[in-house]
């Protein structure tokens, strides 16, 4: 390893694992570059990901890429965070090893982690409990070994060195299994067949170092998705269980695995445990174990250094954390499919509470970050673009709804302005009384979209408000001016009815308009956004209109009522001329 390097490359992995690997080693000083196979990558939003590269599908073509990569971005360490990664690294392992420091072992070690059928013989002999386990290979094998099924049961890859369009199948009868074995006889080769073993999902995690556990981590999983069995979206650490622990070192060790682990075990409603698989990589519960106290990424990076890694006598135990776009996955199962209701129990309404659960007090989230928030918020964005209206109507908040959707109209350049100013306010970092003395005010410009209807009534409506009004430049604009646009009809009735004029033309805020002004007053967060990002000199001028009203309103934004019938349109413009005059009054009294 080229002692000139100092960079770290993450391979693959979703963003629950890898942002929180790149967090870790980030806030340490060390560069991060996150290597991934798909088109669209939320971890690269991430601020602790330095570089973000998009490497080739094609397994002829990684070992080039990844060698440019190691090069150019000085990369002294590799991480695999998928099963996918690691089958990409292990042809050319060899080769890596000698440039690089690796997190996986040798080869033949790790294809006895992906052999799930080896994985459970090793697990069988060192005394552990597994599942009825079967391969079947035809359907004439399926009949003569009929008397041995036990249903319900589920299919899974025999092995996750191979490529496979699926996880698991579950199986209620043995009609579904030869149903789908008759119509594809080539399902039942390199398949596994197990009974389902009803419980609860715990795993232990751990780094094996030179034959021993340098720590270990126990979790169980509340909540998974699928619902029936699978990742755990809503997970709390639990004391070690002394037998489990012993178990866990005794089945890595036969297997001679050396690196981070987590083995996977279902505990059934005896208090007995079953063993599932080994996951031989940072695995999706890693958000929990950091969080607890077992940085377990930097532990790894510190042995695959040469350093002596100081490992915590104790974690946080009790702690919960919550995978909130897997929680929404798993929401929207159970809403939507009546066969996972049926085989969970679990009602609709049932359903519900346990995501709102999933949200009380003290649950930490696994991804979101105020700090670094664009993961998270991006991750979950995503999975609300595919809920039904209904069903999103019913869960989430009418302002979280418009939030979303405002969100989604802007630019990408102009959506992490929204982001940023949206959480500064949600905890009380953003004051416009506290961030701008109003005595130093004396040019003020409103704007909106159309320059039609808000922005030149708000500003007719200070000149109307102020004394004397001969001491402040009053002028609004628009960020999206029609051409030969002119004021709304229905807002210059309006200022009629109050005794005032809307004066002038609707114009395009520009660099000269927007430098000249000491206060920039905007109706909603899209236009906030969208002028902070034309024109970031404004910074520190830019302020909704209601963050001038006394009482601190939870709704500070006036949105366009274009569209709106009466009595809506009016009431709009109520509210906007309470906000201007209220501003009026502050200029007044500290002038």
């Amino acid at each position: 390893m080229d002692k000139q390097r100092s960079g770290v490359l993450i391979l693959d992995g979703t963003p629950r694992v890898v942002v929180v690997v790149a967090r870790s080693l980030s806030k340490r000083g060390i560069p991060v570059t996150y290597g991934h196979f798909s088109s669209s990558a939320q971890s690269a939003g991430s601020v602790a990901v330095s570089t973000n590269i998009r490497l080739s599908d094609n397994p002829e073509d990684f070992p080039e890429q990844v060698s440019n990569v190691i090069e150019r971005e000085h990369i002294d360490t590799l991480v695999p965070c998928s099963d996918k990664a690691i089958r990409a690294i292990l042809p050319t392992y060899a080769s890596l090893k000698q440039k690089v420091a690796l997190s996986i072992p040798d080869p033949t070690i790790v294809n006895k982690v992906l052999d799930k059928e080896y994985a459970l013989s090793v697990a069988d002999r060192c005394g552990i409990r597994i599942p009825r386990t079967l391969s079947i290979t035809s359907v004439d094998d399926l009949l003569a070994r009929s008397p041995e099924l036990g249903f319900p049961l589920i299919a899974k890859p025999s092995n996750a060195g191979r490529p496979s369009s699926f996880k698991t199948v579950y199986f209620d009868s043995f009609e579904d299994l030869s149903s789908i074995i008759d119509r594809e006889p080539a399902f039942g080769v390199g398949n596994i067949f197990q009974e389902l073993i009803h419980g609860e999902g715990v795993g232990v995690s751990t780094i094996m170092y030179r034959g021993a556990p340098l720590a270990l981590f126990q979790h169980r999983r509340i909540h998974e998705w699928p619902a029936s069995g699978g990742v755990a979206v809503f997970m709390e650490s639990e004391p070690l269980d002394t037998d489990l622990a012993q178990s866990t070192v005794r089945l890595l060790q036969a297997i001679s695995w050396e690196g981070p682990a987590m083995v996977e075990f279902r505990r059934t409603q005896t208090g007995q445990y079953v063993f599932l698989e080994v996951n031989g990589r940072f695995w999706g519960s890693l958000p929990l174990a950091v969080k607890a106290g077992i940085d377990f990424p930097y532990l790894e990076w510190q042995i695959l250094h040469g350093s002596a890694p100081t490992v915590p006598a104790a974690y946080k135990q009790r702690l919960r954390v919550r995978w909130t776009a897997g929680e929404i996955r798993r929401l929207r199962e159970l809403w939507s499919s009546v066969e996972a209701r049926r085989r969970t129990g679990c009602t609709r309404g049932k359903a519900l509470l346990e995501f709102i659960a999933s949200f009380a007090p003290g649950v930490r989230s696994a991804l979101f970050n105020i700090g670094d928030p664009k993961p998270g918020v991006a991750e979950v964005v995503g999975e609300l673009s595919g809920i039904s209206f209904g069903l999103l109507a019913r869960i989430i908040p009418r302002s979280i709804r418009r939030r979303y959707r405002q969100y989604k109209q802007l630019n990408k350049r102009s959506r992490g302005a929204y982001l940023r100013l949206w959480f500064a306010r949600m905890f009380g970092l953003r004051n416009a009384r506290r961030l701008r003395r109003l005595s130093s005010v004396s040019s003020i410009l409103f704007v909106c979209s159309g320059n039609i209807i808000r922005s030149p009534l708000a500003a007719a409506l200070l000149r109307a408000s102020i004394h004397d009004p001969s001491k402040f430049h009053i002028e609004s604009a628009g960020t999206h001016v029609a051409a030969e646009s002119q004021i709304d009809p229905r807002a210059l009735q309006f200022a009629q009815g109050l005794g005032i004029t809307i004066k002038g033309e609707p114009q395009d805020i520009t660099e000269e308009v927007a430098r000249k002004s000491d206060l920039i007053v905007v109706m909603d967060y899209v236009l906030e956004a969208e002028v902070l990002t034309r024109f970031p000199f404004v910074k520190d001028k830019v302020f909704l209109v209601h963050e001038w009203t006394l009482g601190n309103p939870s709704d500070l934004e006036i949105l366009d009522p274009d569209k709106e019938s009466e009595p809506e349109f009016s009431r709009s413009l109520v509210r906007l001329r309470d906000a201007v005059t209220q501003l009026g009054q502050l200029l007044a009294t500290r002038q």
